[in-house]
């Protein structure tokens, strides 16, 4: 038997199970923060509409780690948190580029949703330190306001930056299947992009 009965014989074998859109995926994870921050803010607005228009606040009530007690861990892990999402969008900014030297018009408009919500981030971010100085060293009215403004605007970029990979796998799926052997994987069934291991 010759290479190509033996891979029609395997491919008959397998056996799908589930196959889900990338862009589905894509669509279901980044919805669960984002469903979780509008119902954090709906709920403060309901049940705490008072203590949501403060623009002095308590501290202690600023976050799950106590202010107070551990600021520099609260600030530091912040930071850290900061400096690798915007490394991170600006690293995949960049393999973009060298992935598709010259891009479809697909990747293209990608490619620049990548940067525009990427510069948002690091907009809202200059914001964010203008603000965090203005409520801590002066005191300002409604600082801490624009400061969660800002924190708002980088969730929201951070989220839309990662629902990108919809439009860069717009018609792959993630397979759960049975039946797939190493001679299948690496035979002309599967396309020459791919690589294996």
């Amino acid at each position: 038997m010759d290479e190509n009965e033996n891979s029609s014989k395997e491919s008959a074998k397998v056996v799908l199970y589930y196959s889900l859109p990338l862009r589905k995926l894509a669509s279901t994870v980044v919805s669960l923060p984002l469903t979780a921050l509008v119902v954090c803010f709906i709920s403060a607005v309901l049940f705490q509409f008072d203590d949501v228009h403060e623009t002095h606040f308590y501290e202690d009530e600023l976050s799950h780690i106590f202010v107070s007690q551990f600021t520099a861990l609260h600030e530091n892990l912040f930071i850290v948190f900061m400096i690798c999402s915007l490394l991170y969008m600006l690293v995949m900014l960049r393999v973009y580029r060298l992935a598709y030297p010259s891009m479809t018009s697909a990747q293209t408009y990608s490619f620049y949703t990548k940067l525009v919500l990427f510069v948002t981030s690091i907009l809202a971010t200059i914001g964010l330190v203008v603000f965090w100085f203005k409520h801590r060293r002066h005191c300002l009215d409604m600082a801490f306001s624009w400061f969660a403004i800002c924190e708002y605007v980088i969730a929201l970029s951070n989220m839309a930056y990662h629902m990108t990979v919809a439009l860069d796998f717009p018609s792959e799926h993630l397979l759960i299947a049975n039946g797939f052997s190493s001679s299948f994987l690496t035979s002309n069934h599967i396309s020459q992009h791919v690589k294996h291991d």
